[in-house]
């Protein structure tokens, strides 16, 4: 029978769009699925991983979601790759733990459908990134400035519990000249740490922590 807690890794190549880094890619996302499996209470993942350039993000060379526990898809840029190998493959490992902290998640209480719930699902997983790195957040979890957190955070007060807060505008900026680029991860980012703080526990061991608990830990 398979096994019940068993990540799987499946290479889109048929048409040998990945070219000569398949062996680095399998390499590094395996040992990035081992690692996180070995800190999350993960269910049965099959890990997707295609080359699309269309849906990356141009500081990594690399991009993923995860629509559910048991699913993940990565998207890369191999050219990103043949530019600077060593920091394309340690951006996808910190996409891997980011992505697979997600299913860890909609195991539990799930991902959520409200901006809250959003913040405190991609705080964690940003921050589950550097636990298992053991280096720094990424870019875009620190993307705003004290002044531009607090004001975010303000905002965000008052949507905590609408579903119609509009993802694309929180997390990716799609609106010129209002939200910044990356606010919700950023936000996220400052909320998961606070409530790591106070309550002396890691991204890891809060993975199903209700996000109601996060607004105790709120900066402003």
């Amino acid at each position: 029978m398979p096994d019940p807690h068993a990540c799987a890794l499946h290479l889109l190549n048929a048409g040998g769009a990945l070219g000569d880094a398949v062996d680095d890619l399998r390499t590094c996302v395996e040992s990035a699925m081992a690692r996180a499996q070995s800190l999350l209470p993960l269910p049965a993942v099959d890990v997707v991983l295609y080359h699309d350039p269309a849906f990356v993000l141009p500081e990594t060379g690399s991009g993923g979601y995860s629509p559910c526990a048991q699913r993940v898809f990565l998207a890369v840029d191999i050219g990103c790759h043949a530019l600077d190998k060593a920091a394309f493959l340690q951006g996808l490992r910190s996409l891997v733990a980011h992505e697979l902290h997600h299913c860890a998640r909609w195991a539990g209480p799930g991902y959520g459908s409200t901006l809250g719930e959003a913040l405190v699902s991609e705080g964690l997983a940003c921050l589950f990134e550097a636990e298992m790195e053991g280096g720094p957040p990424p870019f875009y979890a620190r993307a705003l400035s004290p002044a531009q957190l607090a004001e975010v955070e303000q905002a965000a007060r008052s949507l905590w519990d609408r579903s119609d807060y509009g993802h694309e505008r929180w997390f990716y900026g799609a609106a010129p000249g209002d939200l910044p680029r990356h606010a919700g991860y950023s936000l996220g980012y400052a909320l998961a740490t606070a409530q790591a703080r106070r309550t002396g526990l890691r991204a890891s061991q809060l993975v199903h922590a209700p996000a109601a608990t996060f607004l105790q830990s709120a900066t402003a």
